[in-house]
């Protein structure tokens, strides 16, 4: 009998932290204020068609990614490529007061991961090294094993 109340107690707290990450999941999807500087940035770069083409298409893409249903759990490699997109898009918004890299070593690509897990933190590391640290931002983003697990660092030169 105790073997079953553990099992059932176990099961229930795996079943709640499945839902409190999906909540979290959901909220993360698109921020209202990330649609809206992304399209103020397009109507900026109003004279420079290259601009315009490379953000749209990366806005697109990134869209894409955010709308898709997910698996609970990804390849990290879905997540980077929808990063990068990201990033693009942060890139032509910032220019030259923003810096990104992304290092990812070729073994952990595949590793299943919870998705829109790194990119509110990127996100973070972008608005909170802007006003913590020295311009330009420099961001980056670090996946690696580290003996059996899975090791993601974003760092900025902020605070």
């Amino acid at each position: 009998m105790l073997y079953q109340t553990t099992t059932v107690v176990r099961a229930l707290k795996a079943e709640s932290a499945a839902l409190r990450h999906e909540l979290r999941h959901l909220q993360a999807q698109l921020s209202p204020h990330f649609l809206f500087n992304a399209l103020n940035t397009v109507q900026a770069c109003r004279d420079d068609p290259e601009a315009i083409t490379t953000l749209t298409q990366s806005l697109s893409a990134y869209l894409r990614f955010v709308i898709q249903p997910a698996a609970p759990l990804e390849p990290l490699a879905r997540e980077l490529e929808a990063l990068e997109d990201y990033l693009t898009i942060q890139g032509v918004r910032f220019g030259d007061g923003l810096e990104t890299r992304i290092d990812c070593d070729f073994d952990v690509r595949g590793v299943r991961v919870p998705p829109m897990m790194v990119q509110p933190l990127v996100e973070n590391a972008i608005k909170y090294g802007g006003q913590t640290g020295p311009q330009p931002i420099r961001v980056r983003v670090t996946a690696r094993h580290e003996g059996d697990s899975l090791a993601i660092e974003v760092a900025n030169t902020g605070r």
